[in-house]
């Protein structure tokens, strides 16, 4: 991360770096919720996408699209909620797309089987069957 002092506020990233840009770069304080909403920001569009690709590459064997919520999480990459919501951790922005998708349709397949049964299982590696080489990786990640 490089913090530039800047009259505009504005994250971006310029790899391998996120550039920071505010008035005051040693407030520690502004650069985290700064980067906090980049992050925020970034997630939605991210997740988002990968929603819509997610459902239109799996030709309804899926149940219903979900709407879809970002937020920091401190111990879990998503959750679903009966009202047809998934709710994904903004830090899961920061890992592989595959790691993406594996989450998303996770949840996806909790709004069918609230339970980690057969059924859900089979719907989950249906729709991605190599799943199990995307939760390896997030087990082993420390974003969260």
């Amino acid at each position: 991360m490089k913090i530039v002092s800047c009259k505009e506020r504005r994250v971006h990233l310029s790899r391998p770096f996120v550039m920071v840009y505010l008035p005051d770069p040693k407030n520690a304080g502004a650069v985290e919720s700064l980067i906090r909403q980049w992050y925020q920001e970034r997630a939605k569009a991210v997740f988002g996408s990968r929603l819509d690709t997610i459902y239109d590459e799996t030709k309804g064997q899926l149940p219903s699209k979900p709407t879809l919520r970002v937020q920091r999480m401190i111990r879990r990459w998503g959750s679903c909620a009966n009202q047809n919501l998934i709710v994904l951790n903004t830090s899961l922005v920061q890992a592989p797309i595959r790691c993406i998708d594996y989450v998303i349709v996770h949840e996806i397949c909790h709004l069918s089987f609230h339970d980690h049964s057969r059924k859900f299982w089979r719907l989950l590696t249906r729709s991605i069957p190599d799943w199990e080489l995307a939760k390896k990786h997030l087990e082993s990640t420390s974003i969260l």
